[in-house]
This record gives structure tokens, C-alpha cells and sequence, in this order.
């Protein structure tokens, strides 16, 4: 009895690989006719050999399309490993940095071009960036562009720039993408910054699903953890640093930047910068500004820009609050080769905020954080943002910060 439920047992589980290895069959079968009858309709006929240049151009497209694939799903993870939320160490390690400002809004994106309005909505939405240091020069026809003399000069090819109008400059490559208006830029600036305010009055949790870890990180540049001593920049950390350059800084152009930061509401995040604060000229920018907007919080405020080649700029003693409130500063903008001495006195007893230039290494930026200044410009803001993050992320080592940086290039 036991060897015949035995052997009904193995007859049965034979049937049972037979029936599957059919079906198996039956579906590659199947498989196999429903692709014969996709190439029929896509005109192939398997009966006749494909022509090589037919078959090379299949290769081809299907090497391609591998490609694409990998690519693409490289891209995806980093993405997806991009959206991790920051850890409690990494953020405060992050909110130990000062801002990080763009110079000139120059950029390594290829497919942004610098010194545009998209360069600017390309650093706020996709690093954060709430402070931008812009370079102003003024051309015959009275128009304010928002471009460094430098860049404008290698543009057109000429360097009087003075002598030109906005239609030659136009006619000859710098266009207003590139080389925008101050108008421009100011209202593209007014624009992000509204945007932003809207967005935090939203749910917070659905806002940093969207952002990415870096720009989270970002974020928390500022927020003056540990023992830093620094001081608000601008509205929330949203400035907008005009350089008004050569004789472009004068009382007509400066009452024209104030103008506009009115008409688009953002003068508590607008500055304009000068050399020498105790010259005449400067003194007299200042009396058109209170004669033409009395109240002080429609005025925008002065920035003293200060060289280390310059002596007048080393004297400490005009680093006091008394001395600024006199002179009406509302921020130091020094370089950051200024010793330490120098920038204990400005950080711990000008009571203004100090934004250091220029910073283009994780060595330079360490060392002004350190110093405890507000925030810094660099040329490349992207490279910074990735070395800080890198430094957060490799437990606060430099030297580890620096071997993944190359490790990531390479």
C-alpha cells in the first residue's frame, strides 16, 4: 500500500514538471511569435538577411540607449542619496559657516550662463544661495548693467566702456541675458526672495522633501551656532551687495538703486558699497539719500568695501561702533587677508555684520570662520558648498574633506 502511494506520489510530482516545462515552452513560444509579429509590422523580414548598415545603426542606438540607462541611473542615485535628510552632527557643523555669497553670479554649470538672470535663480533653487555680490557699470547713454568692467571689456573688445551705448555693447555680443540690467537683476532678486518667504509660510515638511540634502544644508549657513559672534546680513540673510564701479558710484545712480529697491519692496536686503566712507563724495551720497528718503527704513544702507593693499583700511580704531554709526556703516566688507587681529576688533566690536572677499578654497574659508565674520564671496560658490558639505560629512576633517573633493573629481 506504502509503494503504491509512492509511487502515485512520483508519477505525480513527474506530471507536475511536465505540465511546467510545457508551459514554459509554451510561453517562450509565445514570446518568441509575438515578437516575429511586432518586426512584421515594423516591416522586417526574417526570411532575408538585415543589411549592415541597418545592423550597424541597430548597434549603435542600442549601445546608446545602454548608456542612457547607466547614466541615468547614476544620476538617480546620487539623487536619490542627495535626498537623505542631514544628520543633527552635519547640521551643526553647517550652521557653524557663514553665508556663502556669489562674486559677478559666475557659475561652473555649463548650461547657466554666468553673470545672468538664470545664474541667480540657479544658485537659490538649487544651493540656497540668499546673498549676491553684483558688479554695476555705467555706459554713455546713462544705463546701469549688471556685469564686472573686466567681463563687459572682454566682451565688446574695447575697454571705454564709458564712450558706449547700450545698443553698441548689444550689437557687439553682450546680450541681457549675460549682461543684464541692474533693474533687472534687482527684480529677479526681489522675485526669489518672495518666493522663499512664501514657501516658509508652507508646511516645512513638504518644502524639505523637495530640497535637496545640499541645499538643506545651505540652509543652516548663518545661523551663528557654537561661538560665533556674527551679525545679521541683510533680511533673514537675503542681501544683495551693488558695486557701483569707478564713476558709476555717484549720487544720481545710488538714489536711482535705492529707487528701485522701494518699488520692489527688498531695501532692508539692498546695500551699495564705498571705498571711503569720510570723503566728500561720499558725504554727499549720503545727505541725497536722507533728503530723499527721510525715513530711515526706506533708505538702503552703505557697505564699507576695504582693501589689505590699502594702510588707511588697517587703522583699528575706526573699526569701533561709535566711529561706524558716525560714518553710517552698515557693513564691512573687507579681504580676507586682513590678520587676525584685525578681524577680532571688526567681528567682536564694529557691531556691523562682516562679509569677507574673496574665498575660493575650503583652507581660506575655514580660516574666516574661525575669524567669525558673516558671511564670505567666492568666485566659485558651488566648489565651496561641496567642500564644506564634504567636511560636515567626513566628521569635521579637512584632510578627509579634501580626499573625497579629489576622489569625486577624479
Amino acid at each position: 500500500m506504502n509503494k503504491n502511494k509512492h509511487s502515485s506520489n512520483t508519477s505525480a510530482s513527474k506530471d507536475e514538471k511536465l505540465l511546467k516545462k510545457t508551459q514554459k515552452q509554451h510561453q517562450s513560444q509565445t514570446l518568441l511569435i509575438k515578437t516575429l509579429l511586432f518586426l512584421a509590422k515594423m516591416g522586417v523580414n526574417i526570411n532575408k538577411p538585415m543589411p549592415m548598415k541597418k545592423i550597424a545603426i541597430c548597434l549603435f542606438l542600442s549601445f546608446f540607449g545602454i548608456c542612457s540607462l547607466m547614466f541615468n541611473g547614476v544620476n538617480m542615485f546620487t539623487r536619490a542619496f542627495d535626498k537623505r535628510e542631514p544628520t543633527k552632527k552635519e547640521k551643526k557643523c553647517a550652521r557653524t559657516f557663514p553665508y556663502v555669497a556669489s562674486h559677478q553670479l559666475l557659475n561652473a554649470n555649463p548650461r547657466v550662463q554666468s553673470g545672468s538672470l538664470d545664474a541667480m535663480k540657479y544658485f537659490v533653487e538649487n544651493y540656497g544661495l540668499k546673498n549676491f555680490d553684483v558688479d554695476a557699470v555705467m555706459l554713455k547713454t546713462g544705463e546701469i548693467l549688471g556685469a564686472h568692467p573686466k567681463r563687459l571689456q572682454m566682451q565688446v573688445k574695447r575697454d571705454d566702456l564709458r564712450e558706449m551705448t547700450l545698443k553698441e555693447v548689444r550689437e557687439l555680443g553682450a546680450d541681457d541675458v549675460a549682461f543684464p540690467l541692474v533693474e533687472a537683476l534687482m527684480k529677479q532678486f526681489a522675485d526669489m526672495k518672495n518666493k522663499h518667504f512664501q514657501k516658509m509660510s508652507m508646511n516645512n515638511k513638504r518644502r524639505d522633501r523637495k530640497d535637496s540634502r545640499t541645499k538643506r544644508l545651505v540652509l543652516e549657513f548663518g545661523k551663528n551656532s557654537n561661538a560665533m559672534q556674527t551679525k545679521e546680513v541683510g533680511d533673514d540673510g537675503w542681501f544683495l551687495g551693488v558695486d557701483l564701479k569707478d564713476d558709476a558710484l555717484n549720487v544720481e545712480n545710488v538714489l536711482f538703486v535705492n529707487e528701485i529697491a522701494k518699488k520692489y519692496d527688498i531695501v532692508r536686503s539692498v546695500s551699495f558699497y564705498v571705498t571711503d566712507p569720510e570723503s566728500g563724495a561720499t558725504k554727499n551720497i549720503q545727505k541725497a539719500l536722507e533728503s530723499s528718503f527721510p525715513k530711515m527704513e526706506d533708505r538702503i544702507k552703505m557697505t564699507w568695501a576695504m582693501r589689505d593693499l590699502d594702510e588707511k583700511h588697517w587703522n583699528l580704531e575706526k573699526l569701533t561702533k561709535k566711529n561706524l554709526q558716525k560714518l553710517k556703516i552698515y557693513g564691512l566688507l573687507p579681504s580676507s587677508k586682513f590678520d587676525d587681529a584685525w578681524y577680532k576688533k571688526a567681528t567682536k566690536e564694529s557691531d556691523v555684520f562682516v562679509e569677507s572677499w574673496v574665498a575660493d578654497d575650503l583652507e581660506t574659508v575655514l580660516d574666516l570662520r574661525k575669524k567669525g565674520v558673516s558671511a564670505i564671496i567666492s568666485n566659485v560658490p558651488e566648489t565651496i558648498i561641496e567642500g564644506i558639505k564634504q567636511y560636515c560629512e567626513n566628521g569635521e576633517s579637512y584632510d578627509k574633506a579634501i580626499k573625497k573633493i579629489l576622489k569625486m573629481h577624479a
